[in-house]
């Protein structure tokens, strides 16, 4: 499908098409409800970042007509956009303790190699003195 026929469809311009297409603009609430309208099963959450899976699965369908209304789906970029941020700050929060965590990891390993080249050495000590 072209964007002047996805744009014929839902009532969006061809040009506002190719924009929210390129990412030169982010799609609105107002466009994303034109395309929910011709296109339900349409995932909203991917066209406004990208990720995920374009197509909601005939279960999610399901489960949004038991759980909301039609006029309900409307989710707020802004909600969303904190939604994101909050899971992006605890994944780099994640991130830095699995880094701290890998800085002991290597400490603890140096340690017991050290151990280990230590506990060779006073082995051989050991049998060294025992032979005088």
């Amino acid at each position: 499908m072209t964007p002047a026929e996805f744009g014929r469809l839902t009532g969006i311009s061809k040009q506002m098409v190719s924009n929210y297409l390129s990412g030169k603009t982010v799609i609105n609430l107002k466009a994303l409800k034109k395309i929910k309208n011709v296109f339900p099963e349409i995932n909203t959450l991917y066209l406004m970042n990208g990720k995920g899976h374009p197509l909601l699965t005939p279960d999610d369908l399901l489960l949004l007509d038991a759980v909301r209304s039609e006029d309900d789906i409307e989710v707020s970029q802004e909600q969303y956009r904190k939604k994101i941020k909050e899971v992006e700050d605890k994944m780099l929060e994640l991130r830095e303790e699995l880094k701290g965590m890998q800085i002991v990891l290597h400490a603890l390993k140096k340690t017991a190699l050290m151990a280990s080249v230590l506990e060779s050495h006073n082995a051989h000590v050991l049998e060294k003195n025992n032979k005088k």
